[in-house]
């Protein structure tokens, strides 16, 4: 499972809203060197997203809490959103090669489309389960909490 901390937004009903602090892969997006995943971080301000969730008990706002995802439904999601246009993007370009570079950029568009509305079919079946789903592990004291989210605009956790 893939844990992280978060604090709890708001409490609405049956759903929470969790904010939990946006993190790059490596650690050096701060650095404004390594893959360039820093300049998407800085072209979309904001040290947080957002999660509403199910509430499986009652919750406070301000709680700190643990999400986790499962790492094999984070898999199965990329692969969906990343490998099937992709692949049917490849399939479209070769199946009209023959008709020239016109014919491979067009199979390449429409097999890119027709892989961008398989995959958000695909997406919305698999995603009918629980498995890409986050799910409210546990509650934690602040002090474990304090290295793993920042809280707003800085201040302590």
């Amino acid at each position: 499972m893939i844990r992280q901390h978060g604090e709890v937004a708001e409490v609405t009903g049956r759903f929470v809203r969790v904010r939990v602090q946006r993190r790059s892969a490596c650690d050096r997006c701060h650095l404004r060197h390594g893959c360039g995943a820093g300049v998407f971080a800085r072209a979309f301000p904001g040290g947080h997203v957002d999660i509403e969730l199910p509430a499986s008990r009652r919750w406070r706002t301000g709680d700190r809490v643990t999400v986790a995802l499962p790492e094999g439904g984070l898999l199965r999601a990329a692969a969906i959103a990343y490998l099937v246009p992709l692949i049917a993007m490849l399939a479209g370009t070769l199946a009209l090669a023959a008709w020239g570079e016109g014919g491979s950029i067009a199979g390449g568009l429409g097999g890119f489309a027709a892989g961008c509305l398989a995959a958000r079919w695909l997406g919305r079946c698999a995603g009918r389960g629980n498995r890409f789903q986050p799910v409210l592990v546990e509650q934690v004291p602040d002090t474990v909490c304090s290295a793993g989210y920042q809280g707003r605009q800085g201040e302590g956790g």
